[in-house]
């Protein structure tokens, strides 16, 4: 058997929360830009001037010691500076003659070290390299002095030889003693012979 169900129309607004009421959204009126307050001029308080008290005389009596031992540490002074540049004035002098006497000295050995590579030949001169100072050139110059070969004199001197057409039909000489009497000798003669006979040829 089947039951009519009558379903009776529920409003299901009484179990929901009520609307939440909908507020007007203001919009914030622009508001003008407040001007900028015009600088203030600084105020100047007025000064008081402390008067100021004279010195005692003991006060002034220091002051015044004070005052001359710095005029004495500024005279020391003065004197040590004049005392320092006439010293620097004496070693600038020295330096300079130092450095002339060096130049003449460079330019001596350079002339003897030039004199003594021409000495040597050319195909061992040449060897010598570029850029050396003048007493590296001096060493160099003396080490290729040992290595040129000695030159080889000859034991006995060669004698000039006569040409051979020259003697060819000439008397040999002959060298015989000649015994001659002193009493047919001149006195010039006799003289030249005691000297001879004394003192030898």
């Amino acid at each position: 058997m089947t039951v009519p169900k009558f379903l009776l129309p529920m409003q299901l607004q009484f179990f929901a929360e009520p609307p939440a009421e909908e507020t007007p959204v203001v919009e914030p009126a622009e508001t003008p830009a407040e001007p900028e307050p015009a600088p203030q001029e600084p105020v100047i308080e007025p000064t008081v001037e402390t008067p100021v008290e004279p010195a005692t005389p003991d006060e002034q009596v220091s002051l015044t010691e004070e005052l001359e031992a710095l005029k004495q540490q500024v005279a020391e002074l003065q004197s040590t500076k004049e005392s320092l540049e006439s010293k620097v004035a004496e070693k600038d002098s020295e330096v300079s003659a130092t450095a002339t006497k060096v130049t003449d000295y460079e330019a001596a050995l350079t002339k003897i070290v030039d004199e003594r590579l021409t000495a040597i030949p050319e195909t061992i001169s040449a060897l010598m390299p570029d850029g050396l100072s003048v007493a590296e050139k001096l060493a160099w110059v003396e080490k290729a002095e040992k290595a040129v070969p000695a030159k080889e004199e000859p034991a006995h001197p060669a004698e000039p030889a006569q040409p051979v057409i020259e003697t060819i039909g000439k008397a040999t000489p002959v060298e015989t003693p000649v015994e001659v009497d002193p009493k047919d000798l001149t006195a010039s003669q006799k003289m030249s012979l005691f000297f001879e006979e004394f003192f030898g040829n």
